[in-house]
């Protein structure tokens, strides 16, 4: 992200050197200046960083609508911006991806250590174990109960969780 942050700096700067216009180069110094002490100096709060890039870029769609910048370095700065925004957002996003793999000819998704620490660390506060119905509704809003269903059966092949048929339906807990 640094290297993205740089260019969109960079770009921002070489964009004020090619306004002739003061007041707006001093705008736009002063935005950029705005963006480099909350993503640097600070590093607090992506959301304020998100806003700053926003503000930005309508400020460089001022300049390209009124005609005060050649169009290249205000599209530059434009797309680095964006690129930077991106970033940002994917970093933010909390939810670890799966992967997929290949195992004997078939794909099999690998459970993720994220995951297998949040049903283990959920099914340490139930010692006697919990049913699927139980455990679907605590993770309801993190995956499917299919998805929950094929990381306990990953559990349970790794030897980490025990599922238990006693009577009815299946529960689940750790071994000891």
């Amino acid at each position: 992200m640094k290297e993205t942050f740089f260019a969109a700096f960079f770009s921002l700067s070489h964009l004020s050197f090619t306004l002739k216009d003061k007041f707006f180069r001093q705008k736009l110094i002063e935005k950029t200046k705005e963006l480099f002490d909350n993503h640097v100096v600070q590093s607090v709060d992506n959301k304020l960083t998100t806003q700053k890039i926003t503000e930005l870029n309508e400020f460089i769609d001022i300049l390209i609508h009124l005609k005060l910048t050649p169009l290249s370095p205000a599209l530059l700065a434009q797309k680095n911006l964006l690129h930077l925004h991106s970033e940002i957002l994917d970093s933010a996003s909390s939810k670890p991806k799966t992967e997929a793999v290949k195992e004997k000819g078939k794909f099999v998704i690998n459970t993720n250590k994220y995951y297998k620490e949040k049903i283990i660390a959920y099914l340490k506060t139930k010692p006697t174990g919990a049913q699927i119905k139980e455990l679907s509704s605590f993770f309801s809003s993190q995956f499917s109960s299919r998805t929950l269903q094929r990381y306990l059966h990953y559990l349970v092949k790794e030897d980490l969780v025990i599922k238990n048929k006693d009577g009815g339906f299946p529960k689940y807990s750790l071994i000891h």
